[in-house]
């Protein structure tokens, strides 16, 4: 039995939640586009973004660690998958749509520069020269809007209204504080954005343990971790050793931060009445949320993570080394416009400012590649 894009469509009206966004009530593309007889919008969203030289780009970009810095650490395609299949799961729990939800994850941190967000503090630093700035969310809306080249007739990847609404309006605590919305984003947005935070929180844990940047006694100290440990040891024993203590730790982390925001949305669903997609919209405020108990130990942890790893000073050492060649390599662009590639070389022609220009060539670099060029030029 074949299952068509027809057939999709009537299953998640007659499955998902009356609050979830349905593919078969689209708002559709910007440039009108054919539909596909086995795939729903978002189902095609999803796979555009997968074949997207951005996403590629993404292997080589850094998470925390330098992309190269060992196999094992996560870079930025691998958190991707990560905040998707958390996404995904949270979804799936609340009768949301997965399929939009999995195309905003993988496409969330497009924009992202190499170095992690050392190099975009550089690089917001070098448009600030010419009186801008520089910041991943909305370069992740611009690559798939217009830098990405895979179609005749219109530049971008031309993904639907839902998914584009979902880049533009995720946030995460390391972001700058959320714009002003005449609506709220979607449940599905709204998903992603704890989802990535979700991802982040247990797979950073877990790399700073394997890089040994704090030990599993120190970490433990910490209420959530404390209790996420007992979880794990009730089910696997103290029996278990070396990697797999750190594994299992983050994996029951991880439990716990999306067992509570399925708890906690749906008393926020239930509290504010919402029915439906357009009280979704209406209401004015984030309704997919953690409890506040979590919130509490989240920061704590955050706290903790922050002395430990992310300002830590092997991780600032790369930090510095990173902000330095972003900066290098911007300037000496600036002086060089000709240095840039053939197609950046016709953005110019055409009349774009040579610092946007700049910037968008340098944001999609992998770390090497940057690396490669500063030596180069």
């Amino acid at each position: 039995m074949l299952f068509t894009r027809a057939m999709i469509q009537k299953r998640e009206t007659e499955t998902l939640a009356p609050y979830a966004v349905k593919s078969g009530e689209t708002a559709g593309r910007v440039f009108e586009d054919s539909e596909n007889d086995f795939r729903t919008c978002f189902q095609r969203d999803r796979d555009r973004i997968i074949h997207s030289k951005a996403f590629r780009r993404l292997m080589e970009k850094t998470q925390v660690f330098v992309a190269y810095e060992g196999d094992h650490y996560r870079n930025r395609m691998s958190h991707s998958v990560e905040c998707s299949q958390v996404s995904k799961g949270i979804a799936r729990g609340l009768g949301l749509n997965e399929d939009l939800c999995e195309a905003i994850a993988l496409a969330h941190d497009l924009g992202h520069t190499p170095f992690g967000h050392a190099g975009e503090a550089a690089l917001s630093e070098c448009m600030k020269e010419f009186g801008s700035y520089f910041e991943h969310n909305e370069q992740s809306l611009r690559i798939v809007e217009s830098l990405e080249r895979m179609y005749p007739k219109f530049d971008g990847l031309n993904l639907t209204k839902e998914v584009l609404d979902g880049l533009l309006k995720h946030r995460s605590p390391f972001d700058r504080p959320k714009m002003v919305f005449k609506q709220s984003a979607h449940l599905e947005a709204q998903v992603v954005d704890l989802g990535d935070e979700i991802a982040y929180m247990s797979h950073d844990l877990d790399d700073g343990l394997r890089a040994e940047m704090f030990t599993y006694e120190e970490v433990i100290k910490i209420p959530l971790v404390a209790r996420a440990s007992e979880r794990m040891r009730a089910k696997y024993g103290d029996d278990i050793r070396g990697d797999i203590v750190r594994v299992r730790l983050s994996s029951a982390l991880m439990h716990a931060m999306v067992e509570d925001v399925l708890m906690q949305t749906e008393k926020n669903l239930v509290q504010y009445s919402i029915k439906s997609l357009a009280d979704v919209r209406a209401y004015d405020g984030i309704l997919v949320q953690f409890s506040d108990d979590m919130r509490r130990d989240l920061d704590v942890l955050r706290e903790f993570l922050s002395t430990h790893y992310y300002f830590s000073e092997k991780v600032l050492a790369q930090s510095k080394y990173g902000q330095e060649v972003i900066t290098k390599l911007f300037h000496a662009y600036v002086k060089h416009p000709e240095k840039l590639p053939e197609h950046f070389q016709k953005m110019l022609a055409d009349g774009a400012k040579v610092e946007v220009v700049i910037k968008d060539y340098v944001a999609g670099m992998t770390d090497s590649f940057a690396e490669r060029e500063s030596k180069n030029l």
